[in-house]
């Protein structure tokens, strides 16, 4: 009988029965943010960066590193761009055969977790530029609104005016030039467009940085954060919906009843993130303005993402991509109020990330949905007062949410750990979001190079990391 066959046919029997393909993900290492020193725009020690690149590449046979390629840098004056320095990163990557993925950093840096380094807007964009506000009047200018993206309101090198909109594209233009070469040959594999904050395509609602000196941190976690559509002429394009909408009584600010920035979902003042009310997510009224705030967001994703991809359609060996942020605090509530004031209509009735995902899976160029927190555990999230239940973070149905809206959207997905990442559980926890069922992630970008990487116990771990990457 079948039963009394030797073991040994038994698992050649299982075995042919049970195929199980494996998959290559490629690992990409983002460099350190102050690679580049701002006071003399060269690069950090070229010698370290180049034995530290070496061993990246012969030891741990990564694909390639990711760069910020910063605004704040490279356009000091308008029209009068320098990346020299990136110039030398880039030649080195291609000498070790390493492939580069750039990050369009239109943002300012020194405002993150971890930055080491500031790095303002230049000085031109912010004297002339529109920033999300808050209800108390704050502009941050870490990014420009999108309410800057049609105005002529930034100079050119000849005296003239163009818009936010033109910036960006002038930026890309002067990049692709510079690198010609390199894009065509393919050694620049992804063009990741900076949309937002920290390069990600939401608003400032949840700012790490201090409104004045000595005035403490504005947001902490789990913080609600807060929406910032109080920018004069964002108030203004609101007050438009509303009256085309019928109820011009929407149209007088954001909502009321939204709390502070480190107010919880249920606190008293912030009843617009509770389960019921009438004025509440789910009203009438929170269906428009949520509607309004996450849909003038993808627009301005859209009007970027688009000038952007018709720039690289000559470069086929180019992919394109814009990145998610990971806001997975109060996910398992009914509202999501954290994505809301960041700009993702998301709730328990309506799934924000596919309006996102389509979004960039109609664009000129189809874009790849990159997002954060792959090596996060919902079962490890025990901040707020010791459990998770507390403040309802959820990171793994999140990633499953968006790699599920990406995917739907026939588009690429990708995935980065937001935090730093040493040990074996964070990795397996990465390689098992990395591949569902005989579906695997386009690449893997690894936060990030520093020293304690290249620490001996650490590397050897990350080695194996990439081996295993390989053969998902």
């Amino acid at each position: 009988s079948f039963s009394l066959l030797p073991s040994s046919i038994l698992l050649i029997l299982f075995f042919s029965f049970h195929v199980i393909s494996s998959a290559y993900v490629p690992v990409y290492v983002m460099l350190p943010l102050d690679v580049i020193n701002p006071s003399t725009l060269h690069v950090q020690d070229i010698g370290k960066l180049s034995y530290q690149l070496k061993q990246l590449r012969t030891q741990a046979n990564v694909d390639g590193i990711m760069m910020d390629v910063w605004w704040g840098l490279t356009e000091r004056q308008p029209q009068q761009y320098y990346f020299q320095p990136y110039r030398q990163i880039i030649d080195l990557c291609a000498s070790l055969g390493l492939k580069v993925q750039i990050v369009t950093s239109f943002h300012a840096c020194g405002t993150n977790v971890g930055d080491p380094v500031k790095i303002p807007l230049p000085d031109w964009v912010r004297q002339n530029g529109r920033f999300y506000t808050d209800a108390e009047g704050f502009a941050n200018d870490e990014y420009l609104s999108w309410s800057s993206d049609h105005a002529s309101i930034f100079p050119t090198a000849s005296g003239g005016k163009r818009t936010g909109l033109d910036c960006y594209s002038d930026w890309v233009a002067a990049l692709i030039q510079e690198f010609k070469q390199e894009f065509e040959q393919g050694i620049i594999r992804t063009v990741e467009v900076g949309l937002g904050p920290a390069g990600e395509l939401r608003y400032t609602s949840y700012p790490l940085r201090e409104k004045s000196p000595g005035s403490g941190q504005i947001w902490r976690y789990p913080g609600v954060g807060e929406f910032q559509c109080y920018e004069p002429n964002m108030l203004q394009d609101l007050k438009t919906a509303s009256d085309t909408a019928g109820h011009p009584e929407w149209g007088h600010a954001g909502p009321d009843n939204a709390g502070n920035y480190n107010d919880w979902p249920f606190d008293g003042n912030a009843q617009f993130f509770s389960d019921d009310g009438s004025d509440n997510w789910n009203s009438d009224y929170g269906h428009f303005f949520l509607s309004w705030y996450t849909g003038r967001l993808i627009n301005h994703g859209s009007a970027i993402l688009s000038r952007v991809g018709t720039q690289l359609l000559p470069f086929p060996n180019t992919t394109i991509a814009a990145k998610i942020s990971g806001v997975h605090w109060w996910y398992d509530t009914e509202s999501h109020a954290a994505e809301l004031t960041a700009g993702y209509y998301n709730t328990i009735k309506y799934n924000g990330y596919l309006d996102i995902a389509s979004m960039f899976a109609n664009n000129t160029k189809p874009v790849e949905f990159q997002f954060t927190c792959l090596e996060m555990t919902t079962a490890s999230q025990s901040d707020c007062t010791g459990h998770r239940q507390s403040c309802k973070s959820d990171p793994e149905r999140l990633v499953y949410q968006t790699r599920d809206a990406a995917w739907r959207n026939n588009i690429a997905y990708s995935g980065e750990n937001a935090l730093p990442s040493y040990t074996y559980d964070k990795y397996n926890q990465i390689i098992k979001q990395s591949r569902v069922g005989d579906r695997v992630i386009s690449g893997f970008t690894y936060l990030r190079l520093g020293d304690q990487l290249m620490q001996s116990d650490n590397f050897n771990r990350f080695k194996n990391f990439v081996g295993r990457m390989k053969n998902v």
